[in-house]
């Protein structure tokens, strides 16, 4: 692992940052269940499982063919304080699979452009399985030009080792 970022130092910075969502891609074996909240337990993070929230929470009565980006948004309002310096969200692959093209976009240029977030300072990292659109994504950090949409397999918890 040559290029591994410190998923720390990553949040430190994107703190600082104009644009503060993060994505970190994996397959099915490396975004496994835990995965998520051990990286928030790791980050001192507030842990969403989107599909929890459909299954058992608060989204339960919700079609989830019909929930796009801003409902996503909306939801994350009524989850999230302003106090929450970062949050892990785990399971927008179960939306991407089902939203349209135009929904995706929606859904990218949200996160590109720091919308997606309820709160200003709040740093969202999404987990979400590989997909040729996301991978695509190139977006820096404007400090450091730390990509802000990385492999898992690039990313270590905890400080430099």
């Amino acid at each position: 692992m040559t290029n591994s970022i410190h998923l720390n130092d990553l949040v430190e910075v994107q703190k600082t940052e104009r644009y503060k969502a993060i994505i970190i891609l994996g397959n099915i074996h490396s975004l496994s269940p835990n995965v998520g909240s051990d990286i928030a337990s790791a980050l001192e993070a507030k842990y969403i499982s989107i599909v929890d929230e459909f299954v058992q929470n608060q989204l339960r009565n919700t079609c989830i063919d019909t929930f796009d980006p801003d409902d996503l948004k909306n939801t994350l309002r009524e989850l999230v304080t302003p106090t929450e310096e970062v949050v892990v969200l785990e399971g927008i692959d179960m939306l991407w699979t089902v939203w349209s093209t135009s929904m995706r976009n929606r859904f990218l240029k949200m996160i590109e452009m720091n919308t997606i977030s309820p709160y200003r300072d709040t740093v969202f990292i999404f987990l979400i399985l590989k997909d040729d659109q996301l991978m695509k994504c190139d977006w820096k950090n404007d400090a450091h030009h730390s990509p802000r949409v990385m492999d898992i397999n690039e990313i270590l918890l905890g400080g430099p080792q």
